[in-house]
């Protein structure tokens, strides 16, 4: 009996199910961009530089924290039905 009258109730009800795209996903995509931009001008020169490897370092740190931050998001994210 509950769970018809559950069911009953559900069915007069929208509810949403899909959401719209991460709203972090361009900084994500020009975080990876940098770095591979830096890395092939390391690699064009055969110089690494200090500055540029640590400034890979700030960015992998960053896209590691951005990668985690959509995986957390996707994960609470229910899947269409």
């Amino acid at each position: 009996m509950v769970t018809d009258l559950v069911l009953a109730y559900l069915a007069n009800r929208d509810v949403e199910t899909e959401s719209g795209p991460w709203p972090r996903a361009e900084e994500l995509v020009a975080a990876e961009a940098e770095i591979a931009e830096i890395m092939a001008a390391c690699r064009e020169t055969k110089r690494g530089g200090t500055r540029a490897l640590q400034v890979v370092e700030e960015l992998e740190e960053d896209v590691a924290k951005l990668r985690a931050e959509r995986n957390d998001c996707s994960a609470r994210t229910p899947a269409p039905a």
